[in-house]
């Protein structure tokens, strides 16, 4: 294999199908003192080797682009700026890049819009991603769960085996005994409004959910139906994805997201609550309102090779225990 971080000059690994990554490296002509640049388009053959070192590192060309120079690895954001502060200003792009990346705030803004408008791009010119990580291959939640991923009971394995820009499903079906107090009865209107939690006190509710990724992204969404005997059927869609490590989030409607923890303990899945979040335009914005509505926890326990148990609860501060929805779920479908 061929070591990059030995070569000389300035390396650019980038995406010769992305109208943009294209334009970026027809522009690009970094400072001569840096050493002559080599422009990397990871999707040709040619390339698999020199990507390959790329790859060790665990850097997603899907999400930025990569620079190497002496050794150093710059990728995304901190690519953007290799470029801001080492290119001429004499064509637009580098006008573009010394006026937005010389401000890690206004970048850390700006990046995550640059990269939606990249993947939209793709998306409209039907153009499959690189995957040069192959993350399409294995489960989203199993880097999640670490090292746990292989100690997990088989429902469990079923449970959480969307993987990552696929179209795969699991459904499950089941009854939940669903209990709502306190504040959450009083705000029930609010949370009818904004289409989360159903707040009701009713006992075996048919309820179905559908686990399925996202051929374009990393999320997987949860589609709910609670089917009540008085109200009907109600639905709860929320999307779910990995911030980092075993750190995610869940995105509700109008951008509201819980933040969490999801970990195997005791033969458990266990989420525990970090907080709530505004997902707007690209980026979170923390919510201090768990005082509010207090904190979130989710419990999986498995039963057998096709069904678990499921716990979810709001605890607050003051009130206790003020939301739940516990209950059996049978995997029926996973393909």
């Amino acid at each position: 294999m061929l070591d990059i971080s030995t070569r000389d000059g300035v390396w650019l690994f980038y995406d010769g199908e992305c109208p943009v990554c294209n334009s970026v490296a027809d522009y690009l002509r970094i400072k001569k003192q840096y050493g002559s640049l080599h422009l990397i388009d990871a999707r040709d053959p040619q390339n698999s080797e020199l990507v390959q070192s790329v790859n060790e590192r665990g850097f997603d060309l899907d999400e930025g682009v990569v620079i190497v120079h002496q050794g150093r690895f710059f990728y995304g954001q901190d690519a953007l700026k290799f470029m801001a502060r080492h290119s001429p200003t004499r064509n637009i792009f580098s006008l573009i890049c010394k006026s937005v990346f010389w401000s890690e705030n206004i970048a850390r803004l700006v990046y995550p819009w640059l990269k939606g408008i990249r993947n939209w791009l793709l998306h409209r010119r039907r153009i499959e991603r690189i995957d040069n990580l192959r993350l399409c291959e294995e489960p989203i939640f199993q880097s999640v769960f670490g090292e746990s991923w292989e100690k997990i009971a088989p429902v469990i394995g079923r449970r959480y085996a969307n993987r990552p820009y696929t179209e795969d499903k699991v459904t499950v079906e089941g009854a939940l005994d669903v209990m709502c107090a306190g504040p959450i009865r009083v705000l029930a209107p609010l949370f009818w409004l904004l289409r989360t939690v159903p707040p009701m006190n009713v006992k075996e509710v048919p309820v179905s959910v559908d686990f399925h990724s996202n051929p374009h992204s990393k999320e997987v969404a949860f589609d709910r139906v609670f089917k009540f005997e008085k109200r009907g059927s109600y639905y709860l869609r929320t999307r779910m994805i990995q911030i980092k490590a075993n750190e995610i989030m869940e995105i509700l409607n109008y951008g509201i997201c819980w933040l969490a923890t999801c970990s195997w303990i005791d033969e458990k899945v266990v989420m525990r609550h970090k907080g709530y979040a505004l997902k707007l335009m690209g980026h979170s914005v923390v919510l201090p309102i768990t005082f509010l509505f207090g904190e979130v926890e989710c419990e999986e326990t498995p039963v057998d090779d096709e069904t678990f148990h499921t716990r979810v609860t709001i605890k607050h501060p003051w009130f206790g225990v003020v939301y739940e929805y516990k209950g059996l779920l049978k995997i029926t479908s996973d393909r």
